[in-house]
């Protein structure tokens, strides 16, 4: 009853009725969209360095198959990389939290507060 087909991929399946409060099942679909968003940024991180590797270009991490990238010693130790990412997702999902609880308040920019999407 609560999933009328009017959603993208809406088949109706949704055996633990957890989309049955519309404010969640916004939530879930946003939460989807982003994930969507999530995984292509990681391919695209997979794809591009090997890319670059088979024509020579890229640098030094480059070099190293996707595969094999934790063995690389980048510029930082692994915690503190792994910390400024959790930092960074953080702030991307509490900015998207913002604006599903009050539309279009993301739209502005947090530091130069004129700056404001049309």
């Amino acid at each position: 009853d609560h999933l009328d087909g009017t959603l993208v991929g809406d088949h109706g399946f949704d055996p633990l009725a957890l989309g049955k409060d519309p404010a969640k099942l916004k939530w879930y679909q946003q939460a989807e969209l982003q994930n969507g968003r999530w995984a292509m940024l990681g391919a695209a991180g997979i794809l591009v360095p090997d890319l670059l590797r088979s024509i020579g270009m890229g640098g030094p991490a480059a070099q190293v198959p996707w595969f094999e990238a934790g063995k690389y010693n980048y510029f930082a130790p692994p915690s503190a990389l792994f910390a400024s990412m959790m930092f960074l997702f953080a702030f991307v999902e509490f900015r998207r939290l913002q604006d599903i609880r009050k539309p279009g308040s993301a739209s502005q920019d947090p530091i130069f507060t004129n700056n404001k999407l049309p």
